[in-house]
């Protein structure tokens, strides 16, 4: 390889970019772009906004009682009333929950609608940080029994770990499901807070 070589690359990569940026300026590509204002526009009233989260609130709960294949019809009055107006969503890629939120512009400040929490391998959204945190804690408990058990370094601790939780998850969602009363945990450290 010769002294010119990282120079000739550093050069290529320099006019790819040039390119790029002339190219995306022409008239018409702008839509490719990434956009100035991601939280959306035009800004929304507080009342809107707090309109929005209960409309977000009851899709949820009409989803969590009647499952993913009613998701659409859940959210459909949400989905009206929030029309054109963009949002920037979001989700975390947590385990066994993750927190999926739309976020807008309110009034001069972002805010965020919870929209549900997730429950990875469960097709299942639960609507509640109260239940979210519940989830978590089951997992972790599960988790912990099995490495009391076998300790971290058995072979085996990975897979009965993740088998104990998941069962001990789906136990769970069966209560809420039948609207039993759980514990409730103040805080998990996890995805749901």
């Amino acid at each position: 390889m010769s002294n010119r070589t990282p120079l000739l690359a550093l050069a290529c990569l320099l006019a790819v970019f040039g390119v790029a940026g002339w190219w995306l300026d022409q008239p018409g590509n702008e839509a490719l772009a990434e956009p100035e204002d991601s939280f959306g526009s035009p800004e929304i009233s507080l009342a809107k906004f707090e309109k929005l989260e209960t409309l977000a609130a009851t899709a949820c709960q009409c989803e969590f009682e009647n499952g993913r294949e009613k998701e659409t019809d859940c959210w459909a009055a949400y989905q009206q009333e929030r029309g054109d107006i963009q949002t920037l969503a979001s989700a975390t890629a947590c385990y066994p929950i993750s927190t999926m939120s739309d976020c807008f512009s309110v009034e001069g400040s972002d805010q965020c609608i919870d929209m549900g929490y997730s429950v990875v391998g469960h097709g299942v959204t639960v609507c509640s940080v109260e239940q979210a945190r519940a989830i978590e804690q089951t997992w972790m408990s599960a988790s912990q029994r099995v490495e009391d058990d076998l300790g971290r370094d058995h072979p085996e601790f990975s897979n009965r770990s993740d088998s104990a939780a998941e069962q001990a998850v789906g136990e769970l969602l069966a209560r809420l499901k039948r609207g039993e009363a759980i514990a409730i945990a103040s805080s998990t450290n996890g995805c749901a807070g």
